[in-house]
């Protein structure tokens, strides 16, 4: 039997129908992503760029039958896949080995910080658009608020934003108690986080310090850069406090979607994080009341409740 060496992505696309088109993007320091353009059949009334979140790829976004590609597709919105260095369908770089340590040595930072610029700015050149909006999920959405508050330029490039189930304040999370544990007993665990999250020290769709910097969040309460302890905090911050990402530089349009059942992104943290983004043009939160996390990525109610809900406000 010949192996089908075509990604997930590539054979969801040809499952669906879609008209596609594949890049390769390149970051600043070296990171290479893989990019898909979906193109609408009749004419183009925007662009918008998907972003996926923890140990996800572009195919998290094509699994339901009723997709949030293809609403946007049938609406007339040129849709594009993102992929992060970290991503399931794969990534590379120019000098260093996919399964090096030092590859991996990144957390959610750099993907919004570098990921995320550059496939936004490939986007919009490859377009031709002066300005595209964004839709990410969970980490995808955090990584989008670094981008916009370490990068604040980009707020200038980007429309409006729709992040889903953005996991960004995670002070009232169901595994916020989980993460206090494994800080405790950390000293007499024989597994590393990322064996005790995983079940697998091989690095896979995520990178230790993805985990541990959401573990900061969780224990924090805040949305902080990564902490490396106050010692290195000091050189690498000039404080040994580690910061706060500053939110109040998102100055674009926001509509957070939120799970009414959610237990890892908590209701009341999407509020709070709805208050902290004070100088948007625009807040808006949107409540689904029965999803769950995962659920706005595979369960069948997204297709038919959020994502309508995720387009209405991309095409108007």
């Amino acid at each position: 039997m010949k192996l089908d060496s075509r990604s997930r992505t590539e054979r969801y696309v040809e499952r669906h129908g879609i008209t596609s088109e594949f890049y390769n993007v390149t970051t600043e320091d070296g990171y290479q992503l893989k990019m898909f353009r979906l193109l609408p059949k009749g004419e183009r009334r925007g662009v918008v760029l998907l972003q996926h979140g923890l140990r996800e790829s572009s195919a998290s976004w094509l699994l339901l039958n009723q997709n949030l590609p293809l609403q946007l597709l049938e609406r007339g919105i040129e849709v594009w896949l993102g992929n992060s260095r970290a991503s399931t369908e794969g990534s590379s770089h120019k000098s260093l080995d996919r399964s090096s340590a030092e590859f991996w040595s990144f957390s959610f930072h750099e993907i919004g910080y570098y990921d995320l610029a550059a496939m936004v700015d490939f986007t919009m050149a490859a377009s031709g658009s002066e300005r595209i909006q964004v839709v990410a999920f969970s980490e995808g959405a955090a990584a989008t608020l670094i981008l916009l508050s370490k990068r604040p330029a980009y707020n200038e490039k980007i429309s409006q934003l729709n992040l889903l189930a953005p996991a960004v304040l995670l002070s009232n999370s169901s595994y916020t108690v989980l993460a206090a544990l494994y800080v405790t007993f950390k000293p007499i665990l024989p597994w590393s986080l990322q064996r005790f999250v995983t079940g697998k020290d091989e690095f896979f769709g995520n990178s230790q310090k993805e985990l541990e910097h959401l573990q900061h969040l969780m224990l924090s309460g805040r949305f902080v850069e990564y902490d490396y302890g106050s010692k290195r905090n000091r050189a690498v911050y000039g404080t040994s406090k580690v910061p706060e990402y500053p939110l109040e530089k998102v100055t674009c349009p926001v509509v957070l979607h939120y799970g009414g059942s959610d237990r890892v992104v908590h209701p009341r943290d999407v509020l709070r994080l709805s208050r902290k983004l004070a100088n948007c043009a625009n807040v808006e939160v949107m409540r689904h009341k029965r999803m769950r996390h995962l659920d706005f990525m595979t369960r069948k109610d997204a297709a038919l409740d959020v994502y309508p809900a995720v387009v209405d406000r991309v095409v108007r």
